[in-house]
């Protein structure tokens, strides 16, 4: 009975091991290989004439600050989304 119990201790900790998800990669990490998917035929003096899909498998936008996000867009979100549970709340 006691190997028994050994065996499944070690089998619980090598499966907890072996399961372990690795750190996902810093803002850093992944600010700095972010590419759009698009790109852009300018004209000679700078401006944008055609914007084209450079990548036909995904489809990345340029990358959007934070700060520049309505926060009206998450506010509305999260008030459509928990409308049937504010009346148990109030």
């Amino acid at each position: 009975m006691p190997a028994f119990v050994g065996m499944t201790v070690l089998t619980i900790v090598a499966l907890t091991i072996a399961t372990t998800p690795p750190d996902p990669p810093g803002f850093v990490a992944v600010r700095a290989g972010w590419t759009t998917s698009e790109a852009r035929f300018l004209a000679r003096d700078g401006r944008v004439l055609d914007i084209v899909r450079a990548d036909a498998r995904t489809r990345r936008l340029a990358w959007v600050p934070l700060a520049e996000v309505a926060a009206v867009c998450g506010c509305r979100r999260c008030r459509r989304g928990q409308a049937p549970f504010r009346a148990s709340w109030h």
